[in-house]
C-alpha cells in the first residue's frame, strides 16, 4: 500500500495534496526516528498501513469535526494524520513525553498545520474540562483507565473513540462499571482487517450522556491502583 492508495480507501477524507503532505510527514518521521526512536515502524509500506490507514480508520465511525483531542499522541498518530485530512477541525495533541512533543512541534511547523495545538501534559492534569467534541486514544492504556481520563474532557454529547486491537472485547467487558460511572455509552463498534493482512483492529465509539462528577479524574496513581 502507498500513500496514494489512501485516497481510494478514504475518498471523503483524502486527496492528492493530503497524500503528499502525509508522505512528507513520514519522511520527517523517518529522519527523526534514527535519532529519537519514535516508532519501531519506519518502513514505508508497513507505516502506511499500520500508522496512516489505521489513523484514518476512525472516519469509518464518525465525522471528524470541531475541537478534537488526541490523547497520548506519541509520534502524531492519529492526531497529525487527521489534522492533515481535516483542516477545518482543530486538534489538541496531548503528550506527556517532552521528546515526542518536540518532534510534534517540528512536524506542525514543517507541514504548516495551523489547526494543531500541542499540549505537553498528562491527560489527568488538563484544565480543558468539558471542552472537546471528540477525543481519540490509540494504543494508550486499558479502557478502564482511559474512561476516567477522557470523559471529563468531553462536552456532553461529545464522542470518544478508543482505538483497540484483539483485546477490545475483553477490555470492554471489564470497563462496564467505569463506563457507567463516567457517563459514557457505547454507540458503535467497528472491527476490520488492515490491508496487506497486517492485523485486526477494533475501534469503539462512545458518547458522553451527562456531566461527570467533579471528583474525576483522580490522581493517575490512584486510577492505576484502583481502576473503576
Amino acid at each position: 500500500m502507498t500513500f496514494e492508495d489512501l485516497i481510494a480507501s478514504f475518498p471523503e477524507a483524502m486527496d492528492e495534496s493530503k497524500a503528499e503532505a502525509m508522505k512528507r510527514f513520514f519522511i520527517l518521521l523517518q529522519e527523526t526516528n534514527a535519532e529519537m526512536n519514535l516508532t519501531r515502524i519506519d518502513e514505508e509500506k508497513e507505516a502506511v498501513v499500520k500508522h496512516f490507514y489505521d489513523s484514518l480508520a476512525v472516519t469509518r465511525l464518525l465525522k471528524v469535526s470541531g475541537n478534537v483531542a488526541d490523547i497520548g499522541s506519541g509520534a502524531g498518530f492519529p492526531g497529525i494524520v487527521l489534522a492533515i485530512a481535516f483542516p477545518e477541525a482543530h486538534f489538541s495533541l496531548v503528550e506527556s513525553n517532552g521528546k515526542k512533543c518536540r518532534f510534534l512541534h517540528q512536524a506542525v511547523e514543517a507541514l504548516d498545520l495551523g489547526n494543531v495545538s500541542i499540549i505537553n501534559a498528562r491527560a489527568e492534569n488538563l484544565r480543558e474540562k468539558e471542552t472537546f467534541d471528540i477525543a481519540i486514544a490509540r494504543a494508550v492504556s486499558d479502557l478502564r483507565v482511559l474512561t476516567e481520563l477522557i470523559a471529563p474532557l468531553l462536552k456532553v454529547g461529545g464522542r470518544f473513540v478508543a482505538m483497540k486491537g484483539r483485546n477490545a472485547d475483553e477490555e470492554l467487558m471489564l470497563a462496564k462499571h467505569a463506563l457507567k460511572e463516567m457517563n459514557l455509552s457505547l454507540e458503535q463498534e467497528d472491527t476490520f482487517e488492515l490491508p496487506e493482512e497486517m492485523g485486526e483492529r477494533k475501534n469503539l465509539l462512545f458518547v458522553k450522556t451527562k456531566k461527570n462528577s467533579r471528583k474525576y479524574p483522580r490522581d493517575y496513581a490512584e486510577i492505576k491502583r484502583n481502576p473503576l
